[in-house]
């Protein structure tokens, strides 16, 4: 379970995939809009019982779809893809791409 929000807490930075922009769009999540040096973006913040994520996508951006950022001291890169996986009913298949703690763990 998670309840959303707009406020985006300091240290929430850490690039961890990209999900698919139409398995996001299915959540029905309100998306808020703001912008940085790169571009105008859409984002929401999820805030689970054990993490904080976003979801971003940039309106120019050349890939599909929404990046998962974590927070950068919140443990693995692994362990915070499956809580947001396990809190969304989201499963792996709807990541174009994820970071690997261990390169040969593919």
């Amino acid at each position: 379970m998670f309840t959303l929000s707009d406020h985006w807490p300091m240290g929430l930075c850490q690039d961890l995939a990209m999900v698919n922009q139409q398995a996001v769009d299915r959540l029905s999540f309100e998306f808020f809009q703001d912008s940085d040096d790169l571009d105008s973006f859409r984002y929401v913040i999820l805030n689970t019982s054990a993490d904080v994520f976003a979801l971003r996508l940039y309106d120019h951006q050349p890939a599909p779809g929404y990046v998962l950022i974590g927070m950068e001291n919140a443990g693995s890169a692994e362990e915070q893809i499956r809580t947001f996986l396990a809190a969304t009913d989201l499963d792996t298949s709807e990541l174009t791409w994820r970071v690997f703690d261990d390169p040969t763990d593919r």
